[in-house]
């Protein structure tokens, strides 16, 4: 698995919204996962926490979010101000979505 662009947005500020945006390449299908701290829980798919692979348009379609593969999000994490915590739990996810990706793709 190739990771081809990464982009991770963590600040120390507690309430200020984190990110963590990567493209990774598998058996010719590109994959985003896209991890969210921020304000305000998601009601039903969790687009804050999520898998999206692309289709031969360029388009991206949400495939699992956190909830259907059973981890939480730690989305509690926007509100603190250790900027270490925040970035090692989404490497954690993001790892979990590439075991994710190689087990089913």
């Amino acid at each position: 698995m190739e990771s081809i662009y990464k982009k991770v947005k963590v600040k120390a500020k507690s309430t200020t919204i984190c990110t963590y945006y990567e493209v990774v390449e598998h058996n010719d299908k590109k994959f985003k996962i896209y991890i969210e701290y921020s304000n305000g829980d998601i009601c039903g798919f969790n687009r804050k926490c999520c898998l999206s692979v692309m289709n031969p348009n360029g388009s991206w379609d949400c495939i699992v979010d956190n909830r259907q593969l059973g981890f939480p999000s730690h989305n509690d994490l926007y509100y603190t101000h250790n900027a270490q915590d925040k970035t090692i739990a989404m490497n954690d996810i993001a790892l979990k979505f590439r075991d994710y990706i190689k087990a089913i793709y």
